[in-house]
This record gives C-alpha cells, sequence and structure tokens, in this order.
C-alpha cells in the first residue's frame, strides 16, 4: 500500500485541498472559495466558521477522487495558512465574532496611539513588524477597546492555522513560528511572545495559541473526520505555516539568496537567510521561514493584482481576456510611452508604510494607449517590488534567483519585464498551488516519511520556466525607478 498526504492551503478567499503520493505525483485535488464582508469602510471579515464548512467540502472532493487504496495510505496532513487574520474562540475552538483579516484597517487609532506610548522603534525591535493595522497585534488591541466583552470571554485569540488544527483534532492551540511573526507580538529573533507587547496590549500568553516550529507533530485527525472521510485512525497532524513561507517552500527556495516573490491580491517580497536579521531602517519585516534556523526579510505592497482587474474592468470589453491585455503590453515599449504609476491603489507598502498615499499616474498624455496604462501597472508594481529587494541587499541578502507566483506569473510579458527590472533570474514553478505544495512538503517531512525539508523540496518543487535579465533594459529601468521615489517624495514628503 503506498503512503500519501494531504496539504491544505487556507488561503484568503479560497481553500485548496491536494493530495500526493511519496513519488511526487499529485493524485487530487480540490478549489472551494469563500467570501469576505465589509460592514463599513477598512473592515474585512470572514465568518471562521464558514471557512471550515469550506474545508470540509473541499476534503470531500479531493478525497472522493482517491481510490480505497490511496485513502488508506494517508499518513499526514498539514497547512498553509492566510496570515495575521484573527479569530477568538472559546474552550472549544467555536469562533466568538467573526473572523478580522489581514485586510482589515479598522485598528488605525490604536496603531497611532500604540506609536505614542512605545514608539515605533520599540515596538520594531521587539517584533520586527513596523506599527501597522494589517498585523494580529492591533485587532487584539481595537477588540479590548471596542468589543470588551468578546476580549474577556475568550479562551484563546487564535488565528486561521490554530483555528483550523483545533477542528481538526488537536486538544489545544498551536501557532506555528512563520505565522506568529505576522502577529506584531512575536520576537522572531528569540522565537517567543514578545513580553512588551503582551503587557501593552493586556493579554496573558496562556490565552494565546502555544508556538511551535513548522513540521511537527501535533495529533492525529479526530475519529470523527476519519470516519466521515473514510480513512485510517492514525492521519497524523503536521504544523503548517503562512501562506507566503508556504509559498516559499513549494517554490523550492532553500538557500539563503532565494527570493520569493508572490504577486497575486497584494505583493509580498522574502528573502531567506540562515541568520535572523533585522532591518535597521524598520521597513522590512523581519519574519521565520517554516524552516528549522531560517528566517526571512520580508517586504510587501498591500495592493497588487486588483489594479491590473481595475483598469481591465475600465477600458477592456469583457469580451477580452488577460492574453489580449498582455499582448497589448507586448507591443508597448519598455517605459510605457512616458507613462509611470505608483502602485498605491490602497495605500503604500514597504518601503514608504503610508496608509494614506493614493495610486498615482504621471505622463500621460493625449496619446497614450491603454496597452500603455498596462505596461506603467506592470512596470510600476514591478518597481515598487524593487525597492524592497534594494532594502534586501543593504542588509547583505543578495538575490541570485527569484521564484515569482501568483497572477502575475501567468503573464510572459509581465515576468520578462521583472527580470529585466530585478536584473536577476525570474524562475516561474510548475504548478500554481505552491502553498498547498509547501504544506505538503511539511506533513511529508514532519512525518518522518523524508528525512529533511530539502529533501521534500528536490522532490515536490518543480520549476516551469526561467526568464533571463536583459541587460538592455537596466538603464531605462534604474532611471524609472529612482523618478518613481522621486514622485513619491513629491507627493507624500
Amino acid at each position: 500500500m503506498s503512503s500519501t498526504v494531504i496539504g491544505i492551503d487556507m488561503g484568503t478567499t479560497a481553500v485548496k485541498v491536494m493530495v500526493f503520493d511519496l513519488t511526487g505525483k499529485k493524485l487530487s485535488g480540490s478549489y472551494v472559495e469563500y467570501p469576505i464582508s465589509s460592514l463599513h469602510p477598512g473592515w474585512a471579515e470572514q465568518d471562521a466558521q464558514l471557512l471550515w464548512e469550506r474545508l470540509l467540502q473541499g476534503m470531500d472532493i479531493a478525497l472522493q477522487q482517491l481510490t480505497v487504496e490511496q485513502r488508506a495510505g494517508v499518513k499526514a496532513l498539514s497547512l498553509s495558512t492566510q496570515r495575521s487574520t484573527m479569530v477568538p474562540v472559546d474552550e472549544d475552538g467555536t469562533p466568538l465574532r467573526p473572523a478580522i483579516t489581514w485586510m482589515d484597517s479598522r485598528s488605525s487609532a490604536q496603531c497611532l496611539r500604540l506609536e505614542q506610548d512605545l514608539g515605533r522603534q520599540q515596538v520594531f525591535c521587539s517584533t520586527g513588524n513596523s506599527i501597522s493595522p494589517i498585523w494580529t497585534g492591533s485587532y487584539l488591541l481595537w477588540l479590548r477597546q471596542n468589543e470588551p466583552q468578546v476580549f474577556e470571554r475568550a479562551a484563546c485569540f487564535a488565528n486561521i492555522h490554530s483555528f483550523i488544527m483545533k477542528k481538526l483534532g488537536c486538544e489545544g492551540f498551536y501557532l506555528d513560528y512563520s505565522n506568529a511573526g505576522e502577529t506584531m507580538m512575536f520576537d522572531s529573533a528569540t522565537r517567543r511572545w514578545s513580553q512588551v507587547m503582551l503587557r501593552y496590549i493586556g493579554v496573558e500568553q496562556e490565552r494565546l495559541p502555544a508556538l511551535v516550529e513548522s513540521g511537527v507533530e501535533l495529533g492525529t485527525l479526530s475519529a470523527e473526520l476519519c470516519k466521515r472521510f473514510s480513512l485510517p485512525h492514525c492521519v497524523k497532524l503536521i504544523s503548517g505555516g503562512g501562506d507566503q513561507q508556504c509559498a516559499a517552500l513549494g517554490c523550492g527556495v532553500c538557500d539563503e539568496g532565494d527570493f520569493s516573490v508572490g504577486m497575486g491580491t497584494a505583493a509580498n517580497i522574502l528573502a531567506l537567510s540562515g541568520k535572523f536579521r533585522l532591518d535597521e531602517k524598520g521597513i522590512l519585516t523581519s519574519n521565520c521561514a517554516a524552516m528549522k534556523e531560517k528566517w526571512f526579510l520580508e517586504g510587501s505592497l498591500i495592493a497588487c493584482g486588483p489594479i491590473l482587474n481595475w483598469l481591465k474592468s475600465l477600458a477592456y470589453s469583457r469580451q477580452e481576456t488577460f492574453a489580449d491585455l498582455d499582448a497589448e503590453v507586448a507591443c508597448s515599449k519598455p517605459g510605457a510611452n512616458g507613462v509611470l504609476m505608483l502602485p498605491h491603489f490602497a495605500g503604500a507598502g514597504a518601503p514608504y508604510w503610508n496608509d494614506k498615499a493614493t495610486g498615482v499616474f504621471s505622463g500621460v498624455t493625449l496619446s497614450t494607449t491603454r496597452a500603455d496604462l498596462a505596461r506603467a501597472i506592470m512596470e510600476g508594481l514591478s518597481l515598487e517590488v524593487c525597492k524592497s529587494l534594494q532594502l534586501i541587499r543593504g542588509s547583505g541578502i543578495r538575490p541570485k534567483r527569484i521564484f515569482l507566483t501568483g497572477g502575475a506569473s501567468k503573464s510572459d510579458v509581465w515576468c520578462q519585464i521583472q527580470s529585466d527590472i530585478y536584473q536577476t533570474p525570474v524562475l516561474i514553478p510548475q504548478s500554481p498551488d505552491v502553498a498547498a505544495i509547501g504544506a505538503v512538503i511539511l506533513a511529508i517531512q514532519g512525518s518522518g516519511m523524508i528525512p529533511s525539508v530539502e529533501d521534500a523540496i528536490a522532490l515536490y518543487a518543480k520549476t516551469k520556466r526561467t526568464y533571463l535579465p536583459q541587460g538592455e533594459n537596466a538603464a531605462l529601468y534604474r532611471e524609472l525607478r529612482e523618478s518613481s521615489e522621486e514622485l513619491y517624495q513629491r507627493l507624500y514628503r
């Protein structure tokens, strides 16, 4: 009987369930969506119970595709989860209110007060996070002030990883280091909760999940779920990781100088290092990788794919596809006919962290075409990523290869634009489901079926295509990056 493992990616808008065997072959998969609600401007919430029900639906679909023998061979399961999202729960793991997601910005006032009380430098040195309303700690501050009854009643302030693992069968609540690094309450250098932040927030460590390394056994799948899915009663639950860290695993990021750039709803730029590094400027997030004794320096853009979607909905017909848009962009020369775009449509992430910033098109004339605007968006987003890459270089990590995932990786012209701007080879993974593959890698390594994460990466992380930088565009894009910085400073200095 062959062994199989399950990898689950609980993303922002959908859950993916994938089943692999030990040869690296995908046996089945499913994709089930769920909504985000916004009752007030700046709010972004999800029904955590609905996420759980959609996960069960996804597992039903994926497992029904397996043979009886393949089901009997399931040995382990692990998770990749959206980060920062907070779910206050009771002792049984029942949500006490809707989850507050990483896209939520309601806690701006609490962040301002935090900055006044503790200062940006102390918070950054204690957590590796810049003060921002995207982190879990800011949600707890808002909850304590605005919903004190929920705050006092909560047995645990869980995130998606600890919430789902509890539902799957864990006796307690567990949070891996890579997810904990997105809370603004965790010290990634010592891999412990930051007592400075816990005291300020007013939350006891006992009301937070227990901290664990990614890829360790936390328990076994509950008897009830084993019966529902016709699985053996020994399926190990292996601690997972944050979606971006798991995506890096699924790409093949394992050596210093390996970078992962995920350009989907947002953009995340992760640089792997064998030692903990703290950005002296306090801009880049210092975070644990989903690997032992490895860390990431991370930059983020708040909005990415939605900007291109916005242009497509305004300037293209319903019959026209993104392939049509790509074909037009390929006909617009590098530099987009003089159009420069600042991509801060939902505020600026790294390197500025300015939630008041807005999107800008500069250099638009009567000769500007929609193709120029589309290319300006692709170039503008890539230039913004490059600013984070420059900061990372300044911290001592030089990119050797960049693995690109998300919607941007599907565009041939955008991939080449990025390689030219970064002046670094850009690699595209064979599978777009790299976060789920990262969870598969953790499940296999954590259950002892493969000796190391590196061995699992070699088996499951495959590359489809590599884009090499075209030197003739390097000088132009350096000038555009300087122009982008100058334009931002003129507007927001």
